[in-house]
This record gives structure tokens, sequence and C-alpha cells, in this order.
């Protein structure tokens, strides 16, 4: 009796054994890769939210200049997307609220993932737009064509009375939060007007750039690509950490739990 005639007779011997075992081993694969499966499209669905949440941007860049030639031709990053602040704004009793003025575009808006609850953008210079968390700090109630009074001062001179003004405009639209649950938030600008109100008050004003970072780049800890990024700008930055830091199953007992089961089923295997 030949090699392959006993292999045979031993698989018809052993036959309920073997696809007991290989029907184990299936199992097993099975469980494994549909828990990877299930791990992608949990962080793709996560990742998806978060950016809906707090912004489909990577690093915002503070200046007063044009964007760093290091970020704007990053071969990680998109081209920016850009808000002026320049107004620091007052209460009725002249204590600042640590929400600025400023200005943006559509295409902030779209990067941002900021959503009008109400209204539009200012579309003339005696309108603006604010989210609810400015609004409501402001003492506003929130509603459309509602007059909003703006208290400031030139020249950002905060500790002189003579230099304290105001200005009235109409409620354009309303966002919902973002000065609240962005890790940056009260430095975007909180109420908008059009670029050219803006220009009529005397302040000193910053850029804010957003960069949003390719859909090509995927790491495994975006903290790394950042700090790599800032020290390659050199500029004043901010990471989106409540975005890309997120980490679908953070705990090691998680994946512990996993290998367990895996190796019971090797086991009876």
């Amino acid at each position: 009796m030949n090699v392959l005639k006993i292999t045979f007779k031993s698989i018809r011997r052993r036959f309920s054994q073997i696809w007991k075992a290989a029907l184990t081993t299936l199992v097993a694969v099975f469980f494994v890769t549909a828990v990877l499966i299930f791990q992608e499209n949990m962080y793709q669905w996560q990742m998806s939210s978060n950016k809906s949440r707090f912004g489909d941007w990577f690093i915002c860049e503070v200046t007063s200049k044009e964007p760093n030639n290091s970020l704007s031709e990053h071969a990680y990053l998109n081209a920016p997307v850009k808000a002026v602040t320049c107004v620091d704004m007052f209460n009725k009793d002249w204590k600042m609220t640590g929400y600025i003025l400023g200005s943006f575009d559509e295409a902030f808006v779209k990067q941002g993932r900021l959503k009008l609850n109400a209204g539009h953008l200012p579309q003339e210079d005696d309108e603006i737009a604010m989210d609810w968390n400015t609004l409501l700090s402001l003492g506003y109630t929130g509603e459309i064509g509602e007059t909003i009074t703006i208290r400031y001062c030139e020249e950002n001179s905060v500790y002189n009375n003579e230099a304290r003004h105001e200005k009235q405009f109409r409620l354009s639209g309303i966002f919902a939060n973002y000065t609240s649950i962005w890790k940056y938030g009260k430095k975007m600008p909180g109420a908008v007007v059009t670029e050219n109100a803006l220009s009529a008050f005397n302040t000193k004003c910053k850029n804010s750039y957003l960069y949003s970072l390719k859909e090509s780049v995927r790491a495994s800890d975006y903290a790394i690509v950042y700090k790599k990024i800032k020290e390659d700008a050199k500029t004043e930055t901010e990471y989106n950490s409540a975005v890309y830091d997120y980490q679908p199953w953070n705990s090691a007992a998680v994946y512990a739990y996993m290998y367990i089961v895996v190796m019971v089923i090797g086991i009876l295997a």
C-alpha cells in the first residue's frame, strides 16, 4: 500500500474529526476577520462623526502675515482657508468676554463643518452672524433680525476709557456652537461680519488658517505627524486632537479578550 492510499484511508477514517476541526478553524478565522472589519468601519464612522462636530481641519495657524510656506506647500496638507480675527468683544459692564469678532467666507464654513441653525452669513455691512455660545454670552436671545451691540476698544486699548466704542448690527445668522467645543474655538471668530464692515474697526487683526489633512495620509499616531509638521513650520499652530487622536479601541484589554477567544477556539480545533 503506497503513501497516497494510506493518506486517503486515514482521511476517510477521521473524516468527522477533520470537518469539525476545519469548521472550528473557519469560525476562528471568520471571528478575527469580522472583528478587524468592524474595527475599521467603526474607526471611519467615528472619524466622520468627529469631523462633523469638531471641524475637518488638522492644523490651525495663527499669524499676522500670509500663510507659512512650510505649511501651505506641505505634502501632507491641503491649501488653507482663512478667517480674520480682529475685535475683542466686551459685555455691558465693559469686561472682556473672551470672544472675538472677525470675518470668514463659505470656504471656511465648509472646512470647519460649521452649521447654520438659522439665517445666513452676513451679506450686508450692517449684518452679523454668531454662534449660540457667543450670542448667549453677550446676553441676546437669538432672534433673527435682533439688534446686536458690539462693544470694543480701538487699538485693543483695554484700559483706555476714551478708546471704548460701540457698533450695532442686525443678526442675520446663528451657527451651532463651535467656540465652546473646538479646542481652539475661542480663538476663532465667534461673531462674523463682512470684510468691509470689519475694516471699519480700528483694531489689530490676525489671520487664522485652517489646513486639512490629505485623504491619502493615514497614520497610527497623528500627534507625531503634527509634531513633525510643526517643527518644520516654526510658527504658532494648534492641532485638532479632538478628531485625530481618536482610537477605536484604545484599551489593550479589548485586544487581550479577543486573543483569548481566538486561542480558545484554536485549542478546541
